[in-house]
């Protein structure tokens, strides 16, 4: 009986006493008959009657592990439905694009206007910054004039 794909299996740590028992030979074909069967559904056929035995033991967990994962599968769908069902009788999901395109349109216009915060934050520093300038210019320009009329001399002009 074919199974459906799964995309993992779970490998349960209480399994590794069990493992130890095989040479590195068998826990090789082990592993690989484990994800052979994960994936087709097939059984293998160990010339071994010990690692059949095994492999029907650890095959019982791997058939819960999968109907475990497709009810969650199933539950995770049918939660989904509920949400989107509820969209038709509510306006939770009024922001909700479904036009990608429009979605991009709205995308782009915001950084349309970021940017225009940006330029007009921006030019509000430079104008702030200008005015510093302008202050620190007077400001030395004004100790200057005084230096010149007090009769004093440039540090420039005392250098040997």
């Amino acid at each position: 009986m074919k199974k459906k794909k799964v995309p993992a299996i779970l490998i349960h740590l209480d399994w590794i006493e069990t493992i130890k028992c095989l040479s590195h030979e068998q826990i090789g074909a082990f592993i690989i008959a484990m994800l052979d069967y994960a994936n087709t559904g097939k059984e293998p056929k160990f010339k071994d009657n010990s690692m059949q035995a095994l492999f029907i033991s650890f095959k019982k967990q791997i058939d819960r592990d999968r109907k475990s994962y497709e009810e969650k599968c199933k539950k995770n769908s049918e939660s989904a439905k509920m949400r989107w069902a509820k969209e038709k009788d509510s306006d939770a999901y009024e922001c909700m694009q479904t036009d990608a395109n429009a979605c991009i349109n709205n995308k782009n216009k915001n950084k349309d206007n970021n940017k225009s915060k940006i330029y007009a934050n921006h030019r509000s520093d430079i104008s702030q910054n200008n005015s510093r300038r302008e202050s620190v210019h007077n400001t030395a320009k004004e100790l200057i004039q005084e230096l010149c009329k007090a009769g004093g001399t440039y540090l420039s002009d005392t250098k040997n």
